[in-house]
């Protein structure tokens, strides 16, 4: 929009006009008045949708169709992950799946991945003796504790697996 005659400058008109022409289907139908008000303001009626101004027919389009950024996408996602039952390396790698994307800084990612982690590692965490100062730091001191984790869950289970049989020895005399 021009400032000066509050009329919509030829780029932003222009960009509107092609954006509202290319609709298809339910999108085509919500821009249907808009197309409209264009041809009755080339006709000489001085409104335009939006002002003329490209923003804000954005803005309208995602309002109406929840149209998301990709970072927007991975944060939400990046809230639904938890470790729950699974591995920390599992979880680790549903996490990383989404990080990256999302725009977040090594402070927000690290409370993040933290919260995520199970109650058990967390509890481990405490008196781990691994920097954990930073996201990636703490990624890796519960990468650790999730081996630790494993090998233990495998010995236990090895150990629940046999059977201890007594034997007697001879009196030799």
């Amino acid at each position: 929009e021009n400032p000066t005659t509050r009329r919509p400058t030829r780029d932003s008109a222009r960009w509107i006009q092609n954006f509202l022409s290319h609709m298809e289907d339910r999108a085509s139908d919500w821009a249907e008045p808009f197309r409209d008000q264009i041809s009755d303001f080339m006709g000489g009626n001085p409104n335009f949708p939006w002002q003329g101004n490209w923003d804000r027919c954005e803005d309208a389009f995602k309002e109406r169709f929840n149209v998301i950024t990709v970072e927007e996408a991975a944060r939400d996602a990046l809230t639904k992950v938890t470790q729950g039952r699974g591995t920390v390396a599992e979880y680790q790698a549903a996490f990383e799946q989404y990080a990256g994307r999302t725009g977040y800084g090594d402070a927000v990612l690290k409370d993040r991945y933290y919260t995520g982690l199970s109650d058990k590692v967390k509890e481990l965490l405490i008196n781990f003796h691994e920097p954990q100062d930073t996201y990636r730091n703490l990624m890796r001191a519960a990468a650790t504790i999730g081996r630790n984790l494993a090998k233990f869950q495998r010995k236990t289970r090895t150990l629940k697996g046999t059977q201890i049989i007594p034997t007697i020895e001879p009196k030799t005399s």
